[in-house]
């Protein structure tokens, strides 16, 4: 699946080994529980998996859920990534909901606009290292936080 502009990923492109699908969670330190995976919030689950940098190792998003851990929002997630050596790292953890936008930070990964409940959401870009906030934007319009 072609992660594009204000789509929210939501389908696998590929299907994690259970061998991948353990290291994701375990590098996102959910701990095992009943046959799945929890965090201090909910029951995580992988909403996509796919190489969504192009650099030829997959990557995964887990949704998590809870108001006691996101608030009003009352979903987070992390971007984790297959490093070169073949370990899993999570690069990228947030309350809201991940939107991938056709603007790229360093190393092909694209912006990422967590939306939330506010009208002004913010847009972080990978500078090699790490997402920081780049800008914020509505609907494709730049807007200023309160």
């Amino acid at each position: 699946m072609l992660l594009l502009c204000c789509v929210t990923p939501t389908t696998y492109a590929a299907t994690p080994t259970t061998a991948d699908e353990n290291a994701i969670f375990a590098a996102a330190l959910f701990k095992p529980f009943s046959n799945r995976w929890m965090s201090k919030c909910s029951m995580g689950h992988i909403s996509a998996f796919e190489d969504i940098n192009k650099d030829g190792r997959m990557d995964a998003i887990i949704k998590d859920g809870g108001t006691n851990c996101y608030g009003n929002t009352g979903v987070g997630f992390y971007l984790m990534t297959k490093q070169a050596n073949q370990k899993w790292t999570r690069i990228f953890n947030s309350p809201g909901n991940p939107v991938f936008l056709k603007t790229v930070g360093r190393h092909g990964w694209p912006d990422l606009q967590i939306e939330n409940s506010s009208n002004c959401f913010a847009i972080y870009r990978w500078d090699g290292n790490k997402y920081l906030i780049n800008r914020y934007e509505f609907n494709g319009k730049i807007c200023k936080t309160l």
